[in-house]
């Protein structure tokens, strides 16, 4: 007799003994059941496709895994943010030094690039944003690979920014709302996909997908932001097309795992 009985569902996915795939849950449109082989098992990315493409769970009391470190990075995340944009409660304008400047980036200043997406021009701005983008990031499933949804959605958000917005090159361009809105495409396209869902609910995802893409399309042909009239605080000069940039890539990364996936299968 087997001192767990908990053991009969569960079989090891490689050599690792905190992965392991759960016999008894069920197949989802990203799932697989074929174990990935070995030369996909190498690196932190392989591994959360690894838990997106496949049934794979953790078992209980077996050591942290990759949702247990996606937490730590979660807090460390805030953290960053938080600290970032200190100065703003003391006046000092943070983003002059890692807002994103296109100009000053082709020049050498790199580090633009991957910190522009978490320094604002107010605490207002700040909070706002902060607020939604973790709060959708917490919404998220543990399997999906969430740093690579955000560095998509926050590089394709500042991307659309510099192509299509004169004003990103002048003012510069800061905030997470590219990021927020991709966050919000993927977590409602997932949603709306998901068949172990009941259809009411799969259908409010879908109602909101479509809200936001009308939202964010109505935002690019106008110029100005929905609701703009009603912030309380200081949001700088809006760059309404990093909203369609950043939706447009959360969308497509959900849709590029899912080809992915089916094609592996």
């Amino acid at each position: 007799m087997r001192a767990d009985p908990a053991a009969d569902m569960y079989e090891a996915v490689g050599t690792s003994p905190r992965f392991v795939r759960l016999k008894t849950l069920p197949i989802r449109w990203f799932e697989r059941p074929k174990i990935v082989r070995n030369h996909w098992r190498r690196s932190a990315l392989t591994a959360h496709i690894r838990m997106l493409a496949g049934n794979i769970t953790l078992v209980p009391g077996a050591g942290a895994g990759i949702p247990a470190r996606t937490s730590v990075a979660g807090w460390l995340l805030a953290g960053v943010f938080c600290l970032i944009n200190l100065p703003l409660a003391f006046g000092y304008p943070v983003w002059t030094l890692f807002g994103l400047f296109p100009d000053a980036v082709m020049s050498g200043a790199w580090w633009r690039v991957p910190l522009h997406a978490f320094v604002h021009v107010s605490m207002y701005h700040a909070l706002l944003d902060g607020l939604a983008f973790f709060s959708l990031l917490a919404m998220l499933p543990e399997s999906a690979p969430k740093r690579g949804f955000i560095l998509m959605c926050s590089v394709a958000g500042a991307a659309a920014a510099a192509l299509f917005d004169p004003v990103t090159w002048t003012q510069g361009y800061s905030g997470l709302s590219g990021a927020a809105h991709g966050l919000m495409g993927a977590l409602c396209l997932l949603g709306a996909m998901d068949r172990q869902s009941s259809s009411t609910l799969r259908a409010a995802h879908a109602v909101v997908l479509a809200g936001t893409a009308a939202k964010c399309m109505w935002e690019a042909m106008t110029g100005s932001v929905v609701l703009a009239g009603l912030h309380p605080g200081s949001v700088g000069i809006p760059v309404v097309y990093s909203h369609a940039g950043g939706f447009l890539a959360g969308v497509v990364s959900v849709l590029i795992l899912r080809i992915w996936c089916l094609t592996r299968g």
